[in-house]
């Protein structure tokens, strides 16, 4: 009741300062139609696995530039999406309000609901309900934000920390998804003059979760860096540590993990503007960690982001105790050709090498418990992107995931082959 109070009150006073601005502001609009249908087939199931979705979302949005160089404008966006596992969800996707404001500095105001976005994106990637405020100096730029998570439908929320977070997962019965509290700080340094950029964040997470199984805290510090090599490579590398409160019952757990990844960058316009990525990552899991006599007991534990990256395609584990490289290649062929539809044709071939971090147990289906292996497996992709027109774009994505079993491998040999498809057409009007 509390929470529906909240989103009430927050959308009339959204629909007062938008009748109030509108009358003096530019006012577009527009629809989407997007729609998504993946088949998964496998020697493990009986039949191939559908999974589709379509989505229908309504925007808006009203912009004013003021005196000085100033601008605010307003966005937002519902949408209703079908799936085979729900017929319908009705969701606010965006409500953002942005202000731009020229000082000695550049002030930037954002308030709503919008995207909340760490600097590597492996963290913290998701809508949420707050505030964020930018300082842009020319040699700095702050950024600062505090958001709740508690007001977002549970079928769209991608906030699973917990085991209780885990367990409503398609749980129809909970309206809202997981409540939490987050921070957000990050200072980055340009490279308008130096051929390396740096950012310093901070991000923290506060479980409002009344008596539950399990009740989590976790806070990040990391260092990001990417560094230019020539005119085409670029190096990227970035390293987290996180520290986090786990509460079940009565037992207090201090949790110690960290996050490292290093990428090389490759773009090069002049040979078919091609673009390439070869990143490793490495999120830790459980190892005991060895201290000098008479000290407490120390381990480090499973890296928790505070909401799942997207790690593969038809493979995709969560980032605890899990090691991957990962390599994409795409170019277009036509990039020369007068044909606009022809030049947005994008191809792509990539492939993706998993490995468990530690010996630790791996949360994963067929893992095999008297392995003594790293390797989970390999991932090919396949793809194809096209937009046809300015207002429709189609896209094609395969994915064939080989299991490692057996000697060096970390599954069963119940574990098999498993192919993908994802086929996405998209539309405005």
């Amino acid at each position: 009741m509390k929470r529906t109070f909240i989103i009430v009150a927050t959308a009339v006073l959204l629909g007062a300062l938008v009748s109030g601005f509108v009358s003096a502001a530019d006012l577009d609009w527009g629809v989407t139609l997007d729609n998504a249908a993946s088949p998964r087939i496998s020697p493990m199931l009986d039949e191939p696995e559908w999974e589709e979705e379509f989505q229908a979302a309504l925007w808006m949005r009203v912009f004013q530039q003021t005196a000085g160089g100033g601008s605010w404008d307003l966005t937002a966006q519902g949408s209703y999406t079908y799936s085979l596992d729900r017929p319908y969800i009705f969701d606010l996707d965006l409500l953002r309000f942005m202000g731009v404001f020229p000082r000695s500095s550049v002030l930037e105001l954002t308030a709503g609901r919008f995207v909340f976005a760490d600097a590597t994106g492996l963290i913290l990637n998701h809508p949420a309900d707050g505030l964020r405020l930018g300082f842009l100096y020319p040699r700095v730029r702050i950024h600062l934000g505090a958001a709740y998570t508690g007001l977002l439908l549970n079928p769209s929320s991608d906030i699973r920390i917990s085991a209780d977070d885990l367990l409503e997962v398609g749980d129809d019965s909970t309206f809202f998804g997981p409540g939490r509290v987050l921070l957000q700080s990050s200072f980055t340094f340009p490279a308008a003059r130096r051929p390396r950029e740096l950012t310093l964040q901070a991000l923290a997470q506060f479980d409002l979760r009344e008596d539950p199984a399990e009740k989590i805290h976790t806070q990040y510090l990391g260092l990001v860096t990417s560094r230019r090599l020539s005119p085409t490579l670029y190096l990227d590398s970035q390293l987290t540590l996180s520290s986090g409160q786990s509460t079940v019952g009565t037992k207090d757990t201090f949790l110690l993990s960290f996050l490292f990844g290093l990428g090389l960058q490759y773009f090069n316009e002049n040979l078919a503007s091609s673009r390439a990525h070869l990143k490793i990552q490495y999120g830790s899991g459980f190892l005991p960690l060895v201290l000098l006599p008479g000290w407490e007991a120390l381990s480090l534990e499973d890296f928790r982001p505070i909401s799942q990256p997207i790690t593969g395609l038809a493979f995709s584990p969560a980032l605890a105790n899990l090691m991957y490289a990962d390599f994409l290649y795409t170019f277009r062929p036509f990039f020369r050709h007068p044909n606009q539809s022809l030049v947005n044709i994008q191809p792509g071939l990539g492939a993706r090498t998993y490995f468990r971090s530690t010996f630790s147990d791996i949360y994963l289906d067929y893992v095999d418990p008297t392995s003594d292996g790293m390797y989970l497996g390999t991932e090919i992709e396949a793809g194809l992107i096209a937009r046809v027109f300015s207002d429709f774009g189609l896209s094609l994505r395969m994915g064939l995931f080989l299991p490692g079993t057996g000697g060096f491998g970390v599954f069963t040999t119940e574990r098999k082959p498993e192919f993908l498809a994802k086929f996405e057409l998209s539309t405005s009007l």
